[in-house]
């Protein structure tokens, strides 16, 4: 999955239900890039709405909340910034060792990045 978080934009995680997929909300975080998830999707991770992600549970919610983030760079800086490193309420397991002083990817402007995110 590296080479698609390294291009991306913005990480969207719909979830319905907490199984699967949940670990992949961390992992686009550790690459600085910010989420849109359900309340299913940071229920355990100790992350707080607006602050350090974007959470929608209706489709119209969930889609506004990307688009103000490929919109508004200072949204997208803000809340990419401040996912990562993310307040993990365990112990963190030993996969997430790489992951260790690792700071946000941040170089980019979210409007190019979101052009050539179109592009693709």
């Amino acid at each position: 999955t590296e080479p698609y978080l390294r291009r991306t934009l913005v990480s969207v995680a719909p979830l319905r239900y907490g199984a699967g997929m949940k670990g992949k909300i961390g992992e686009a975080m550790s690459f600085g890039l910010p989420v849109v998830t359900t309340d299913v999707g940071v229920e355990g991770f100790g992350l707080t709405p607006e602050e350090n992600v974007l959470v929608g549970n209706e489709p119209r919610e969930f889609a506004r909340h990307i688009v103000r983030l490929i919109d508004d760079n200072a949204l997208h800086l803000r809340i990419a910034s401040a996912g990562w490193p993310m307040p993990l309420p365990w112990d963190a397991p030993t996969s997430f060792s790489c992951c260790r002083g690792m700071s946000p990817v941040t170089s980019h402007s979210p409007r190019t990045a979101s052009i050539l995110f179109r592009q693709h």
